[in-house]
C-alpha cells in the first residue's frame, strides 16, 4: 500500500532549540503552525499517494543511516491527518463543511485576529489610520493604483503614500483585485457578500455589479468563493478604506496568475464592459518574495540589489509597457523572485489601458537574519 498524500500547504526553513527544520503554515487555518525536523521533513516528502513504505524506509537509511520503524511513520501519517494535512476523505468532508457554511453567511468576517485580539497591534492599526488621514499628498490617482498587501507592520509607510492619496478621490465605487493565496483553482473568484473589517465596520458590497456577473455569466465565478475566507489582500484595503469613507461600495475579486498563458478573456471582457468611470480599481500586490523562506538556495541579504534592479525593471514594463510586457516577461523567465501579485497587476492594466502610471513608493524588507526579502510598491494610475 503507497503512502498517503500530502494536500498543499505552506513550509519555510526554521531553526528552533538549535534544531533545522520547516514551519509547517496551513493557508486555511485548519491546524496551527507547528514545527518538524528535517528527518520528518525527508519522510513526509514521501506522502505522495504513490510511494511505497518499503521505498521510503530504504531512502532513510540512505540518507540518515538508520532503520525508519513503521510504526514512527504512522505516527507521523496520524498527526498529519488530525490537522487535515492529508488528501483524503476527512480533509475533503471538512473543507465541504467549511465551504457550505461560508455560502451561508452574509458577512465575511475578517481573518486579521492579531490586530483584534492584540492590543499593541490594533493601536498599530489605528495610529496608521491617523497619519494616513493626517498625511497630505502631493500625488492623487485618477482610475487606480496598486497598493500592498503585506501586513501593516512592514508596509506602513508605503500604505500611507497610497492611501493619503485614495483618500483625495471623489469616487466611492471600487474594484479590488486580490493576489489568491489559497489552495483553489487559479482562476476569477468573486465572493458575494459584504466584509466586516477588523474595526467592526461592515462594508457594503456592490450589489450591481453582482446581479450583473450572474444574469451575464453564471455561478462558475462563486463556486471557489471560500477562497475569500482565508485570504488577507483584499482584506487590509478594506480596513483602510473603511475608515477613510462614509459611503462606499466594493467588489472582491481574487485573480489568477496568467503564468499559464491563458488569457481569462471572458471575464476580462465582462469586467470591462461593466466598470465605467465611476469606479476606483485597487490591485493589492506584493513584489519579489526571494531568500531561503521563499525557496530560494541563497540568503537574500546576498543578492539585495539585483533584487531591486529587478523589481525596478519589472515596474518600467509596467508603467512603460504595459501588461502584456509585464506578465510576458514573467512568463518567460517563470517568474523568477516569485512577484507576489502578478494578477492584480496585470488585471488592472487591462482595465485602465495602461495608462499614465506614476510610481509613489517602493520599499522592501529583510527578516533580521538575513535570509528572506519581500519587496512592495504604491503606484498611481
Amino acid at each position: 500500500m503507497p503512502l498517503p498524500a500530502l494536500r498543499q500547504f505552506e513550509s519555510f526553513p526554521a531553526i528552533v532549540n538549535n534544531e533545522k527544520g520547516f514551519i509547517i503554515r496551513d493557508p486555511l487555518g485548519f491546524s496551527n503552525d507547528f514545527f518538524i525536523k528535517e528527518d520528518i521533513a525527508f519522510i513526509i516528502y514521501f506522502f505522495n499517494g504513490v510511494t511505497p513504505m518499503r521505498d521510503l524506509q530504504e531512502n532513510f537509511f540512505m540518507r540518515f543511516k538508520k532503520e525508519l520503524h513503521k510504526d514512527f511513520v504512522k505516527e507521523i501519517v496520524s498527526f498529519f491527518d488530525q490537522n487535515y494535512l492529508l488528501d483524503n476523505v476527512r480533509f475533503r468532508k471538512k473543507l465541504n463543511w467549511e465551504r457550505e457554511k461560508f455560502r451561508k453567511q452574509k458577512i465575511r468576517k475578517p481573518i486579521d485576529v492579531l490586530y483584534k485580539s492584540d492590543e499593541k497591534s490594533m493601536n498599530f492599526y489605528k495610529d496608521l489610520i491617523k497619519e494616513i488621514k493626517r498625511f497630505s499628498s502631493k500625488e492623487i490617482p485618477k482610475t487606480g493604483t496598486i497598493s500592498p498587501h503585506i501586513d501593516y507592520f512592514r508596509g506602513k509607510e508605503t500604505y500611507i503614500k497610497v492611501y493619503s492619496g485614495v483618500k483625495e478621490i471623489k469616487k466611492r465605487k471600487f474594484i479590488i483585485l486580490g493576489t489568491n493565496h489559497t489552495m483553489f483553482k487559479d482562476e476569477f473568484i468573486v465572493a458575494n457578500k459584504d466584509f466586516e473589517t477588523i474595526n467592526g465596520k461592515i462594508s457594503k458590497i456592490d450589489s450591481n455589479l453582482l446581479g450583473s456577473l450572474k444574469k451575464e455569466l453564471g455561478e462558475k465565478y462563486f463556486e471557489d468563493m471560500i477562497a475569500h475566507k482565508y485570504e488577507h489582500s483584499i482584506e487590509f484595503q478594506i480596513n483602510i478604506l473603511a475608515e477613510l469613507f462614509e459611503n462606499f461600495t466594493f467588489f472582491p475579486i481574487l485573480t489568477p496568475t496568467f503564468l499559464d498563458g491563458r488569457n481569462h478573456e471572458e471575464f476580462i471582457e465582462w469586467l470591462k464592459n461593466s466598470v465605467d468611470d465611476e469606479y476606483f480599481i485597487i490591485a493589492a500586490s506584493d513584489f519579489s518574495h526571494t531568500g531561503i523562506r521563499f525557496g530560494d538556495p541563497f540568503p537574500a541579504i546576498e543578492k539585495r540589489d539585483e533584487i531591486i534592479r529587478y523589481d525596478k525593471n519589472m515596474i518600467d514594463l509596467i508603467l512603460q509597457k504595459g501588461g502584456e510586457a509585464f506578465i510576458n516577461e514573467l512568463i518567460s523567465n517563470k517568474n523568477k523572485t516569485n512577484i507576489c501579485g502578478m494578477g492584480p497587476i496585470y488585471t488592472l492594466l487591462k482595465l485602465t489601458g495602461n495608462k499614465n502610471g506614476r510610481i509613489v513608493d517602493y520599499r522592501f524588507t529583510i527578516d533580521e537574519s538575513g535570509g528572506s526579502m519581500v519587496s512592495f510598491a504604491g503606484i498611481f494610475f
